[in-house]
């Protein structure tokens, strides 16, 4: 099957993409609307699976893969099931974003809100998200970027 066989895109009544001619061993969809990604995920035995690993490494406190962080890179935060597992893990949150006219107080208090209740909740506001590059550096707190 070749590329083009996969670049005409479909909608159904169910508001589900399907590529047109997609093979039959395709039964993923791989993009949703928020509210419906926890039944593709139930539906789903490698997104279930995905999705167990993910719940054991935020919410087990003895595993060694347990995440210093959480950084959030281009995320609007509309996904209801990861924001409830992201407020349940307790792990320090970053927050990447366009600056868009936000303030830093504001962004804080609509994550910690977005994330269930989390308080360690860091937002790094920038002109430019593509400029973030400290993957490995935690903050110490929230900040935005300067226009330089």
């Amino acid at each position: 099957m070749s590329v083009a066989d996969y670049t005409t895109i479909e909608e159904d009544n169910n508001h589900h993409l399907k590529f047109r001619s997609a093979p039959d061993f395709a039964p993923h969809i791989i993009l949703s609307d928020g509210a419906l990604k926890p039944l593709l995920i139930a539906r789903s035995e490698i997104l279930s699976a995905y999705w167990k690993e993910l719940e054991n490494i935020l919410l087990n406190e003895d595993t060694e893969f347990r995440p210093e962080e959480i950084i959030l890179f281009g995320y609007g935060g509309g996904d209801d099931h990861l924001n409830r597992l992201i407020g349940e893990s307790k792990c320090p949150v970053r927050v990447v974003e366009r600056r868009k006219g936000h303030n830093i107080p504001d962004q804080e208090d609509v994550w910690k809100k977005r994330l269930n209740g989390a308080t360690d909740v860091f937002v790094d506001l920038r002109k430019n998200i593509l400029t973030f590059d400290e993957w490995a550096a935690r903050p110490a707190e929230s900040k935005m970027e300067n226009d330089a």
